[in-house]
Parts: structure tokens; C-alpha cells; sequence
């Protein structure tokens, strides 16, 4: 595994570690204030609409009407752990991550990040991922924002 492919699994894992059930606002709360760091980090822009519960990540330079829109959420839904064959926080086996919200939006987010940033040279900075935080329930952020 090479430096790049290392920082995107580790950031994934950090995102899973944190539980974020819908209508869980401390967990969305630290969802959210994990991606605006890892953005900062990145060299992109964050800022919050929609009551304060959608995150929209862009590049800074970005004065135009965006082209395309990355559509995710934080938010998971809730488990039993007794249910759960591996760490519904996340973990590694046999290669593959596992965890609530890998595919469902976390391990998402994270990929269009890294996607977006690896890109940043190549491609117009008409863009945005807009992050929702109740899409498990009624996505009303998204119908603020």
C-alpha cells in the first residue's frame, strides 16, 4: 500500500469510527468537524448550510455556479452490535473495510475527497460535495439547503 492509498483507508476508518446516527447531532457534529479538517488540509473550502446541518466542501478559488455536485451524507443507521460480524466502527479484514457507513455515504465521502483533490490540476474547480446529515430518515437539511 502506497502513502496515498494509506491516508485515504486511515481517514476512512477515522470517519467509521464515529457513530452517527440520524438525529445523533454531537455524532453528526464530530462527523462533520473531522471532514472540514481533512478539507482545510487539503487546500479546499468548507462551509454549512441548510440550519447548519448540510457541509458543502469546494475548491477555494470556486466563483462560479458549480458544474457538479457530489451528493452524501454522515449519518447511519442504527445497530446491535451483537448483530454485527465485524466492527460496525470499522476494521479491516481480509483486505476489505467494514463498518456502518463504508459504502452508505462515509467511505464515499472520503473517496470523493481524495478523488477531488488528486484531480485539482486536471479538472474545472466548478465543483462541490454537499454533505447531508439525515438522509436515513427524511432528508429535510437537503430540502434547507
Amino acid at each position: 500500500m502506497n502513502k496515498e492509498q494509506f491516508s485515504i483507508v486511515s481517514d476512512i476508518l477515522k470517519l467509521l469510527s464515529i457513530q452517527s446516527f440520524t438525529g445523533d447531532e454531537l455524532g453528526i457534529r464530530k462527523c462533520q468537524e473531522f471532514i472540514v479538517a481533512l478539507a482545510t488540509k487539503m487546500g479546499f473550502c468548507s462551509s454549512f448550510h441548510g440550519s447548519g446541518k448540510v457541509l458543502i466542501i469546494e475548491p477555494k478559488h470556486n466563483k462560479a455556479i458549480p458544474k457538479l455536485g457530489i451528493v452524501v451524507h454522515v449519518d447511519t443507521v442504527p445497530y446491535e452490535e451483537k448483530n454485527c460480524k465485524h466492527n460496525p466502527l470499522g476494521e479491516i479484514s481480509e483486505s476489505r473495510i467494514y463498518g456502518r457507513g463504508i459504502i452508505d455515504d462515509k467511505g464515499p465521502i472520503i473517496l470523493a475527497m481524495y478523488a477531488m483533490y488528486s484531480l485539482r490540476e486536471e479538472i474545472d474547480n466548478s465543483w462541490q460535495i454537499i454533505i447531508g446529515s439525515s438522509e436515513e430518515d427524511e432528508w429535510i437539511d437537503m430540502e434547507e439547503f
